[in-house]
């Protein structure tokens, strides 16, 4: 059958999981793209092109161009901000490339961790005590408590903050730069240890596997760079419950915060992959090869077996490059 064509919108330091792609047989060559030139993950693609950022005018213009040049197959958009894009976007590219994201109406809950936390304790799931920053009473909460903004799409912006607030100078302070307060949320501080759960769901909307890991440490941008799988056999009828309440397609994580009694609650939803499916890879789960085979149409059912117990270290590594490596490898995608 064809190999695949793919294109990673945004390389940003996802040197692994572009490296993961690529070692697929059944992947031709993955294309990248990104704002900035000195982007890690750029110079690990087979082809890389500098673009305008995702909220200009060009950028659509730009990535279909790009799609064309390349003969792109299927898009993979990484970042919840390119996930945004181009679910908004899929009518623009219908006739150039295949989408690999989860249906809009899901992304539009996940998108807002505010819809999220209805619809889960809504159905009786268990979630953080949360409110809206203009409903939050001083008098019936204690602190610590977690300042959050409520939507995805305020990543990258001077109005994204996920803040931890000791006290009622701390909140004054933080509220001094927010406007708009039905953009935040307050949520309880939860104590224990966060955990990661990635899963995968087939075409026919069924799970194929799951995995759960602890998260260890994270980076800046709060990808998991130190982490342990583990087992943890309850979580699956929870995914049930979640599958039960929105659709879902390749890969996805949730995050908990689980106490020493193994009850937990749920943090967030990310329909997209994640860091942590680095991990999963090499613990014997390929969820790079099981998205490259759902989109080729292959039937994925319920993987055998559990994964390996395996410990992740990471850490920002530099790559050093010579101007002709710049200028021999990034391209424009309005040049030759």
């Amino acid at each position: 059958m064809k190999k695949v064509n793919i294109l990673i919108p945004t390389a940003g330091n996802r040197v692994q999981i572009i490296k993961n792609f690529r070692s697929l047989e059944s992947v031709n060559k993955v294309v990248t793209a990104d704002i900035d030139e000195l982007a890690p993950a750029m110079y690990f693609a087979d082809k890389c092109y500098l673009v305008a950022r995702t909220a200009s005018d060009e950028y659509p213009g730009q990535i279909k161009r790009i799609c064309m040049k390349e003969k792109i197959d299927w898009i993979f958009p990484l970042s919840d901000l390119d996930i945004l894009f181009f679910d908004s976007k899929r009518d623009y590219f219908r006739d150039t490339a295949g989408i690999f994201i989860a249906p809009g109406k899901t992304i539009e809950v996940c998108a807002d961790k505010y819809a999220t936390w209805k619809l889960l304790g809504g159905q009786g799931l268990s979630v953080p005590r949360t409110v809206l920053l203009s409903g939050f009473h001083r008098d019936e909460w204690k602190y610590p408590v977690f300042l959050k903004s409520r939507h995805i799409g305020d990543k990258n912006s001077g109005k994204y903050i996920l803040s931890k607030i000791k006290s009622d100078r701390e909140l004054e302070y933080m509220l001094g730069m927010i406007e708009d307060r039905d953009r935040y949320l307050i949520q309880e501080y939860l104590a224990g240890q966060e955990v990661n759960v990635d899963f995968f769901v087939n075409g026919s909307g069924k799970l194929v596997d799951y995995t759960p890991l602890k998260r260890l440490q994270a980076g800046l941008g709060g990808g998991i760079t130190r982490g342990e799988t583990i087992e943890f056999g309850e979580l699956e009828k929870t995914i049930e419950a979640l599958m039960g309440l929105m659709d879902f397609y390749g890969p996805s994580n949730f995050q908990i915060y689980m106490d020493r009694d193994r009850t937990y609650k749920i943090t967030e939803i990310n329909p997209r992959f994640s860091n942590s499916s680095i991990l999963v890879r090499e613990a014997g789960v390929d969820y790079y090869d099981m998205s490259v085979r759902l989109i080729k149409g292959e039937t994925l059912n319920k993987a055998a077996g559990k994964c390996a117990k395996l410990y992740m270290t990471s850490a920002y590594i530099p790559v050093f490059l010579s101007e002709k490596d710049i200028s021999g490898r990034v391209r424009s995608p309005d040049g030759e």
